[in-house]
């Protein structure tokens, strides 16, 4: 049956794959102790075009085949994925389509945390630089499908999964780097492990800049991320939150091809022209299993942004720019339920979802 899909279970902290033949289209994530059931779409072959990323995963077998895993998670070497930056770099402002189709039509979550925000219909990775590196996995779900909630998946589905608190062992880290064209980053995380109580908490803050590629395109921005959580025999509790701050100086305007000969690092937006943006996102989730058949999930989040940007109209009349700043702000709450019952051939899942 072409229509007939694959129920693919992920475990992450082995990087195994193992996918038995199911009619029902679910992807079962386990991680951090909370599962999340999400939708995938077939194709007309009847294969599920779904790639999961793992970092320090090389390989893993999916449905359709073997596909290579990118420790940073979905870029240009993913099927059917393109992605760019306006300042050459992986500071600042860069963008990803999925089959020709922009991120706004992309439903994208962490943890079952919608992140289009209301205004774009879009997450701005730029606001929270070294977002992946408090992931564990991305799955990429390709075609229009149906979203989880938040923004119509017209072109497919991002779903970031944080780091599992309790198969993180203990331990902590710190990395620095650089590169050309005064590019940097600093970042410290640390883990406590799961406890003999259930306790289990993660954090990293990263700190990373460059000068940019093009002429004066440079980004400054700083992230934060926190999570701690509580697992019983059938209960689990989790709160995670997120930070950052973005400044980065434009650089969004294509150049002429003779511009490009004569410099290819030309930028025709002025040095003037800037902006900063903030964004802050803090969720509740609790699950609880009555038995092993049924379960229940409740979820409240609020989201947030804010920050302005600057726009040159030319030479003013004294002399210089005419520089104006616009500012953009939004700010929404979210809270779901649901309640899932399964056996070996049926699952039922019944739910509510609202936002301000």
């Amino acid at each position: 049956d072409p229509r007939a899909l694959v129920r693919v279970r992920v475990e992450y902290d082995t990087g195994e794959v193992e996918a038995p033949t199911d009619v029902r289209p679910t992807v079962v994530i386990a991680g951090g102790g909370l599962m999340v059931k999400l939708p995938v779409v077939a194709s007309p072959s009847g294969e599920v075009t779904v790639t999961v990323y793992a970092p320090g995963v090389v390989e893993a077998s999916t449905v359709t085949g073997t596909t290579k895993l990118v420790p940073d998670g979905p870029d240009a070497t993913t099927p059917a994925v393109t992605v760019y930056s306006e300042a050459g770099g992986y500071s600042g402002y860069s963008y990803i389509r999925l089959r020709g189709i922009d991120q706004t039509r992309l439903n994208i979550t962490v943890d079952g945390v919608p992140l289009n925000d209301p205004e774009d219909q879009v997450l701005y990775f730029s606001n929270v630089p070294d977002f992946l590196g408090s992931m564990q996995s991305v799955e990429v779900g390709r075609g229009a499908g149906g979203s989880t909630f938040g923004t119509a998946s017209f072109a497919g589905s991002l779903n970031f999964q944080s780091v599992p608190l309790a198969a993180t062992p203990r331990g902590s880290q710190l990395e620095l780097s650089g590169g050309s064209f005064g590019t940097w980053r600093s970042s410290v995380q640390g883990a406590t492990g799961l406890s003999s109580g259930g306790f289990a908490s993660y954090g990293r803050v990263t700190r990373q800049g460059t000068s940019g590629y093009r002429d004066h395109s440079g980004n400054d921005s700083w992230s934060a991320f926190g999570s701690t959580g509580w697992f019983g025999a059938s209960d689990a509790l989790k709160l995670t939150a997120f930070a950052g701050n973005s400044g980065t100086r434009l650089a969004y305007l294509a150049a002429s091809e003779a511009e490009l000969k004569a410099n290819p690092r030309v930028n025709p937006l002025t040095d003037q022209e800037g902006d900063r943006f903030h964004q802050e996102m803090v969720s509740a989730q609790y699950a609880h299993a009555f038995s092993d058949r049924l379960t229940a999930t409740a979820m409240a989040y609020r989201n947030s942004a804010a920050g302005a940007y600057d726009v040159s109209f030319g030479a003013a009349p004294g002399g210089g720019l005419s520089i104006a700043n616009y500012g953009l702000a939004h700010v929404w709450y979210g809270t779901t339920a649901a309640l899932t019952w399964s056996a070996r051939d049926l699952s039922l899942a019944a739910g509510v979802t609202a936002t301000d």
